[in-house]
């Protein structure tokens, strides 16, 4: 199997510290779909392509590049092993130097969301799975833990987690929530999913792309979290054209969930925040 934690965790060290030294100079543009890119999202997926480019059969599917790959790639990645990466997850929050962005890699093999890791680089902590395990550290401000430094982090409990949920921006923007829960949004899908890896909350509502969940996905279901599309199914890591949007696609949609989804412990807890909420088409 291609995924190493500890050769994964020295590639995220290197794209971390190369996100940080360029963050005040990176320049910006605006993509076709009105979302911001930096140089920075360039420059680490290229990074991070070139550290894992390997044999025939594996592949890569990143948020800068997937767009360049024809549909026959698309579908081939989902039958062999496939690095999905998003170089900046919360590009708004690194424009404008704020808190919360992440850099995440995930492992995708014969279509099913195996591995993943995810660094934060301005508050320095990183979560990864390694096997069974995921492992957790925190270094200090823009000082990143190395793979010995990690400690294995045991299941969030939902009897001692915060009452507070994280929604996606499509729920601030085109939706609702009117549950009894306090809700905040990150602007950064990794930042919601630590904080529910971590017990900071008990549930996070999103619709969005493959390489926003790759890494995530595999780490909440090795701490025994789970996801339910609003509908009440269940959403797997199997990646498969039932969850996903999948190439051949319109451009403006390929890689997105099919459905909003609700990340939690268990599905009384789905069942509470999605009867309280608004979900867009």
């Amino acid at each position: 199997m291609a995924w190493k934690a500890e050769e994964i965790v020295e590639l995220l060290h290197e794209c971390g510290k190369l996100a940080l030294d360029i963050q005040s100079s990176a320049e910006r543009s605006i993509k076709s779909d009105n979302t911001i890119v930096t140089e920075a999202d360039t420059s680490i997926e290229a990074l991070i392509m070139q550290r894992l480019s390997g044999p025939t059969g594996r592949y890569f599917i990143g948020e800068e590049t997937s767009r360049g790959k024809d549909p026959d790639y698309h579908r081939q990645a989902l039958g062999g092993e496939c690095f999905v990466t998003d170089p900046v997850d919360g590009t708004v929050l690194y424009a404008n130097h704020l808190p919360g962005w992440g850099i995440s890699i995930g492992y995708m093999n014969h279509g099913r969301l195996s591995e993943g890791g995810i660094l934060f680089p301005a508050s320095g902590e990183l979560i990864i799975s390694d096997g069974d395990r995921v492992l957790y550290g925190q270094a200090g401000c823009e000082v990143f833990p190395d793979y010995q430094d990690l400690s294995p982090l045991p299941s969030p409990s939902p009897q001692t987690a915060s009452p507070v949920i994280t929604i996606s921006q499509t729920i601030v923007k085109w939706g609702r929530y009117d549950g009894r829960y306090p809700s905040l949004s990150t602007g950064s899908c990794v930042s919601a999913m630590l904080y529910l890896a971590l017990g900071g909350s008990i549930a996070y509502l999103t619709r969005t792309r493959l390489w926003d969940l790759a890494a995530g996905m595999p780490i909440l279901e090795k701490l025994g979290l789970r996801a339910y599309f609003d509908d009440g199914k269940e959403f797997s890591t199997e990646v498969t054209p039932d969850s996903w949007d999948i190439p051949p696609t319109n451009p403006g949609i390929h890689w997105r969930m099919k459905r909003h989804a609700v990340f939690c412990a268990d599905r009384g807890t789905f069942e509470a925040i999605i009867k309280d909420s608004r979900i867009p088409d």
